[in-house]
């Protein structure tokens, strides 16, 4: 009898555990995020980029590492305008939407002898505090022995939601 006891103990324990459980996967559930508004990626993000460097010159590679500026500018409702500075300087233009930001940049309209092309995911919070990461391909194919292909890892942290004059 006491075995029997203990068992429906057990038991009752059992589904309040997976009642809870269930609730708490429920109130999770109900809690979506909501991506950050355009407006909140302006700013000031220092990023860091990983991965490997490709010379099809000599069929070469080696891992590489870089952290960079960001300086994010909204130009439309659904489009960006990035100044990288860092080791070097560039300019790129991209689309976000619903908390996704794709950069997509060539030299040309043909055959482009250079290109970037990146997805990021900027993940929710506050805004001045927002965090993103994503992949890249970067390439530069003229002929020579600068030639490279770069792909990997980018992420970046927010810094201030102005960019410097």
């Amino acid at each position: 009898m006491a075995a029997a006891r203990q068992g429906r103990v057990v038991g009752i324990l059992c589904v309040a555990l997976v009642v809870a459980l269930v609730w708490v996967a429920a109130a999770q559930a109900g809690k979506a995020k909501t991506p950050p508004a355009i407006d909140h990626i302006r700013g000031t993000w220092l990023m860091t980029a990983s991965g490997t460097e490709y010379n099809p010159s000599d069929g070469s590679s080696h891992k590489f590492s870089a952290s960079f500026f960001w300086y994010i500018t909204v130009t439309g409702s659904d489009t960006v305008h990035i100044e990288e500075v860092g080791e070097e300087t560039c300019s790129y233009d991209a689309y976000y939407t619903n908390g996704f930001l794709l950069v997509g940049q060539s030299d040309d309209t043909d055959l482009p002898t250079s290109a970037l092309t990146a997805f990021m995911a900027v993940k929710p919070g506050t805004a001045g505090a927002l965090q993103m990461s994503g992949q890249f391909v970067n390439y530069q194919y003229e002929g020579g022995e600068d030639d490279r292909v770069e792909s990997g890892k980018v992420s970046g942290k927010q810094q201030s939601l102005t960019v410097p004059p």
